[in-house]
């Protein structure tokens, strides 16, 4: 067996679909020396160490407005996988606030020996080295992701495909390094720039020796996956200095205060909703799955499940629905079945989007793929007893004088983000508990 180092200009990286075809990746080159890869990554990842993080940013502002401003080779190709929330992510502003909050407010670390007032000593920001990102197939393009900020780090990123759509993040890349951008002084940078310190490589799941190795040369690792895909990427051989930093199975739901809204407001809130649970197919860790609705207030559970209806209707128009495997489609099929004994039944004439009401407790299985369970409760304290270490994102809408105490609450049993409605896709900081680029960066010190 062998681990094949990918190039995402390949020919015949472009003649294949999502998945990486087993057979052709036997074209690309094998790592044979670990030792000599780790050296020319670095030498290839210098250009980008000598870059400004100002110019950087700026190269992804760009990128982020000219896939904002109308179709686009790139959204052409890849607007089905939900890129409105890497527009957003690519944002100057945003980037600026992400790396203030992790760099001690002042971006000029990354660049340059600065005076920290009150240690009164000069400190900078020196990229970790090697991050090794363990990318899972179920959502490739959150692979992005930590790519950008291991990119905005001047990190070398190598990013360990899966099988399953482990073809989509290099071909991205591919046509991101066609963009170009004009710099201070006149200068043009190129994607190329950026991402040539960028490498793809791929080997089999049972492959442990050539995982190992390409483990132990990691200073950073970060994985991306459910429970036993990240503990197999954790109990890999490492350094002793490389850190961990884990995206692992977590599950978001939505709270709905009883009086928080009002008859006029509820196709707005349901609509909202349904956004959150179409832009990635409830495949990432932020897509609500359960809708919990508070009982005795000015909208009943019926009500709002007929009102989520018709907001994923109008979603599909905007979001177009990937195609389902026979698997997918069967499953969503039962459930649907299921619920007709149960409970309430909204759903589009095919598999693309399903709410089902029910007086269930709990939290719903995830069936994914646009399938929302709406369940009324008692109280607002009811979700304290299904919330745990697995749980991430609430959609929350509540009055305001409810909203800290509630919070307090539901933090403090586990749930680790808290967000209007419509805004559970966006990609923020703090996420899973954590800010990622502080584990990205070496701190030193001059005095």
């Amino acid at each position: 067996m062998a681990i094949y180092h990918i190039s995402p200009l390949a020919p015949q990286l472009m003649s294949i679909g999502g998945n990486l075809d087993e057979n052709i990746l036997l074209e690309f080159p094998a790592i044979v020396d670990f030792g000599q890869f780790e050296v020319e990554s670095k030498i290839h990842n210098q250009d980008l160490v000598n870059l400004r993080v100002q110019d950087i940013i700026t190269f992804f502002d760009s990128l982020s407005q000219t896939w904002s401003t109308g179709i686009t080779s790139f959204n052409s190709k890849f607007g089905y996988l939900g890129i409105s929330f890497l527009i957003h992510f690519l944002k100057k502003k945003n980037i600026n606030n992400l790396l203030k909050v992790s760099l001690k407010g002042n971006l000029d670390f990354l660049n340059q020996f600065v005076k920290h007032e009150k240690l009164d000593k000069y400190l900078m920001a020196h990229p970790k080295g090697i991050i090794l990102h363990w990318l899972s197939g179920n959502v490739p393009v959150l692979g992005m992701l930590s790519l950008v900020q291991g990119i905005l780090t001047k990190n070398v990123n190598i990013i360990k495909l899966p099988l399953e759509n482990g073809a989509i993040l290099p071909k991205m890349v591919a046509e991101i390094m066609k963009h170009r951008v004009a710099i201070d002084g006149g200068k043009e940078l190129s994607g190329e720039t950026i991402f040539k310190g960028v490498r793809f490589v791929y080997c089999p799941r049972d492959d442990k020796t050539s995982q190992e190795n390409l483990s132990r040369i990691a200073d950073v690792r970060v994985a991306w996956g459910g429970k036993d895909a990240v503990e197999a990427v954790i109990r890999n051989p490492k350094k002793y200095s490389t850190k961990d930093v884990v995206f692992g199975p977590k599950y978001s739901f939505v709270v709905i205060a009883k009086n928080s809204i009002s008859k006029e407001e509820i196709d707005d809130i349901a609509y909202k909703i349904a956004l959150d649970a179409s832009i990635f197919e409830q495949k990432g860790c932020n897509s609500p799955h359960t809708v919990f609705i508070e009982e005795s207030g000015n909208i009943s559970g019926i009500e709002l499940a007929k009102s989520l209806s018709k907001g994923m209707e109008k979603v599909l128009k905007r979001i177009p629905k990937a195609p389902l495997t026979p698997q997918e489609s069967l499953k969503i099929i039962n459930t649907r079945s299921e619920y007709e004994f149960v409970g309430k039944v909204f759903a589009s004439k095919g598999t693309e989007w399903s709410v089902l009401y029910s007086a269930d407790e709990g939290l719903a299985d995830a069936c994914f793929n646009r399938v929302l369970f709406v369940r009324p409760i008692n109280s607002l304290d009811q979700v304290l007893k299904y919330i745990d270490h697995n749980s991430q994102t609430i959609g929350l809408c509540i009055s305001e004088n409810e909203r800290f105490s509630f919070a307090k609450k539901v933090t403090a049993a586990g749930v680790e983000r808290i967000t209007d409605l419509g805004k559970m896709s966006v990609y923020d900081h703090p996420w899973d508990g954590q800010f990622p680029m502080e584990s990205f960066v070496r701190w030193v010190s001059l005095c």
